[in-house]
């Protein structure tokens, strides 16, 4: 456990039992992986690997609103944090004005992790992931695109994610000034990051008639023809139906050639389904 002061340091409290049933022993000096690290006032940490390379880098707010960054250039057991400024910092200008609390986990589903930001006036910023998980870019959403908009703790949001209700995606739970906690269920079904039940459709995919007085063919010649369909998809939510695939027209171009018989033409159709949370007291 690594926990944030007043004074701007951090305190580390090694597991010195199990995951089921810890004990933490605070660790000074050496024994420190974070000794020596000072943000100036407020540190508040969180651990994530940033870089991609498997171990756990420090992301930590402080009383101004930015971010700092330490990379892990040690290893997982025996870990060294180096500071990273400039352009070797990913969060490098991001500013939410004083009291910044970072929290990192994949929000948009996928695969790479996405930022939220707690700060002074109970409100929660958010960052997506526009990079990779090695090469991380950082850039503000806001509005509808803010899946945290419209949540207000009143002062001071310490934001963290976890799958609260075991339903398999991430809940919020947002710290406030007076010491209590605040839960928000992620009320957007799990379905949406590919999980989802096979869309259906009352309509059958059509295909157009070869047209009236086609000659036969011969090597080298082209048909075009139309697959149709004029069903809406649907996916199921948890408020009803979701309208998520407009159906529409694909045209098959086939080229005629000196085999004999039947032949194929196969259409590989990919429906992309984004993932958006929202999230509800």
């Amino acid at each position: 456990m690594v926990v944030g002061e007043g004074n701007g340091t951090l305190k580390y409290y090694q597991n010195t039992s199990s995951t089921s049933n810890p004990a933490y022993e605070a660790k000074t000096g050496d024994s420190n992986p974070f000794n020596g690290i000072d943000v100036g006032g407020y540190s508040s940490p969180t651990l994530a690997d940033i870089d991609g390379d498997g171990d756990l880098d420090l992301v930590v707010g402080e009383n101004y609103g930015t971010l700092k960054y330490y990379q892990n250039t040690g290893t997982t057991s025996n870990p060294a944090y180096e500071v990273k400024t400039g352009d070797s910092n990913p969060f490098n200008g991001i500013d939410v004005g004083y009291y910044s609390t970072p929290t990192l986990a994949d929000i948009d589903g996928d695969g790479d992790l996405d930022l939220v930001v707690g700060e002074s006036a109970g409100t929660l910023k958010y960052y997506q992931n526009t990079g990779t998980t090695s090469n991380p870019a950082y850039e503000a959403k806001t509005g509808d695109d803010n899946p945290f908009n419209g949540i207000d703790v009143g002062y001071s949001a310490k934001p963290t994610l976890a799958d609260i209700d075991g339903d398999g995606d991430l809940d919020l739970v947002v710290g406030k000034y007076d010491g209590t906690l605040k839960y928000y269920y992620n009320q957007q079904p799990s379905s949406v990051d590919g999980q989802a039940q096979t869309p259906t459709a009352t309509n059958s995919w059509t295909l157009s008639d070869i047209p009236a007085g086609q000659s036969a063919f011969k090597a080298g010649d082209v048909i075009s023809l139309t697959l149709t369909m004029s069903e809406t998809l649907k996916l199921n939510n948890t408020t009803g139906s979701k309208v998520v695939i407009a159906g529409k027209d694909f045209v098959l171009d086939k080229t005629a050639s000196t085999t004999a018989g039947d032949k194929e033409m196969c259409l590989n159709i990919v429906f992309k389904l984004e993932k958006h949370c929202r999230y509800r007291l």
